[in-house]
């Protein structure tokens, strides 16, 4: 009787471990989808500005690359210096560098890269648990493309060169 209770007792185990490691799995394909599902589409993510304003992401009728960063990344750091030397290739988009630190890194960055003041170009915050919502979890930099009608046409991850994303963006 205890054998049949002990072999009773570790099959109902097996199924609870089974179980959990299915919906852990389930879980996790579900947050893929959303994430894949938001990425998609641009949407009017609530990002704050340099000057501390909210930015209104609804008045940008042009194809839109946003990067995420951080200021601590070299590639970031090479990127933004590249871009920069192609910024006045880059007048018929708008180019959002993201960053989830706080607004005095992201100026440092912007003012060490030399890259702020530009009219293509936007600096900004956005709340961290809105980014790992949206985006799920990232490496920096992490950089999307979205047409005019703001669908996502291409995602690349890591060091990408601005001559690169032009050759993209040109396809638009």
């Amino acid at each position: 009787m205890k054998k049949r209770l002990f072999k009773i007792g570790v099959l109902a185990a097996v199924f609870i471990v089974l179980g959990v490691l299915f919906f852990q799995i389930h879980a996790k394909l579900e947050d893929k989808r959303i994430i894949k599902s938001n990425t998609s589409f641009f949407h009017d993510l609530p990002l704050v500005g340099l000057d501390s304003s909210i930015i209104d992401l609804v008045v940008i009728s042009k194809p839109v690359v946003l990067i995420l960063f951080d200021s601590e990344c070299s590639i970031c750091k090479h990127e933004a210096l590249d871009i920069k030397q192609h910024i006045d290739d880059y007048a018929d988009f708008k180019i959002l560098m993201v960053s989830i630190e706080p607004l005095r890194k992201i100026d440092d960055f912007a003012n060490k890269t030399e890259t702020k003041g530009y009219s293509q170009l936007i600096f900004a915050h956005i709340d961290p648990k809105i980014a790992y919502s949206y985006f799920g979890a990232y490496s920096v930099p992490s950089i999307f493309i979205y047409d005019k009608q703001r669908r996502l046409k291409k995602k690349f991850t890591g060091e990408t060169k601005a001559e690169t994303l032009l050759k993209y963006l040109a396809k638009q």
